[in-house]
């Protein structure tokens, strides 16, 4: 058995991670870590949108009401959706780095892309 695939975008990355498919947005959502980078890919119009945020970022999700939750070196960061660069958002402080050594996990509340800062 022979599966035909063929590349759909080739994004350059130097390390991709984190890809989330946003069904509200219609779009695959993913992070380039050591470039520093935000993609955002639309499949049915073939539009691949990318931003620098200036820094190691580790993972993305959605982020309620609009933007992005960005866990990144400096820490986690709500993204603007249209100007995802770590100047353009807003620490959240109460999740700080040190907030998450402190706090115990709460498995009734499970951390996804649906909770925001």
């Amino acid at each position: 058995m022979t599966a035909d695939f063929s590349l759909v975008l080739d994004a350059q990355c130097a390390l991709a991670e984190s890809p989330v498919w946003w069904a509200e947005a219609g779009v695959l959502v993913f992070i380039d870590i050591s470039g520093h980078r935000l993609h955002r890919f639309d499949p049915q119009s073939e539009r691949h949108e990318l931003n620098a945020v200036g820094e190691d970022i580790g993972c993305i999700a959605p982020a309620r009401g609009g933007g992005y939750v960005a866990g990144m070196r400096s820490g986690a960061w709500l993204l603007d959706a249209r100007r995802a660069a770590a100047q353009a958002g807003r620490q959240c402080r109460e999740r700080s780095h040190e907030s998450f050594q402190r706090r115990p996990c709460r498995p009734a509340r499970p951390l996804s892309g649906r909770h925001s800062c």
